[in-house]
């Protein structure tokens, strides 16, 4: 039989395929400050595997966030959004604010679709 590689309910521990080198390969500085882009965090459900759907426990939210960068030559752009896992309880944030993560790591699969996570969010002075 079969075994899951992963339990979906211990997701705290997601440094085990999560890579820095992912974050900073697609153009993040995971060092630097992000400005939040969206009006709320997205929840994120837990998952019952025997009932095979969603549950309304709340394990963690998504927040919509980008990144101010400037290249080699000096020019400054900002990139897409992209949503970034935290679990715990939500930051409560305006749009525009700005904000750091501790550990943030990304995830890489065959079609090139990525997954960002944190252990923790906070707001940036």
């Amino acid at each position: 039989m079969l075994q899951k590689k992963f339990n979906n309910s211990n997701s705290s521990d997601f440094t085990g395929f999560m890579k820095r080198e992912v974050v900073e390969n697609v153009g993040i500085n995971p060092d630097l400050t992000f400005i939040f882009a969206g009006v709320e965090p997205e929840t994120i459900n837990a998952w019952d595997d025997e009932a095979r759907s969603y549950t309304d426990q709340v394990v963690g939210y998504r927040y919509p966030v980008m990144q101010d960068t400037t290249d080699e030559n000096g020019n400054s752009f900002q990139q897409n959004p992209v949503l970034v896992r935290v679990d715990g309880d939500p930051l409560n944030l305006n749009f525009g604010d700005k904000v750091q993560f501790t550990t943030l790591l990304g995830y890489r699969n065959k079609r090139y679709q990525y997954s960002f996570q944190a252990r923790s969010i906070k707001k940036a002075k």
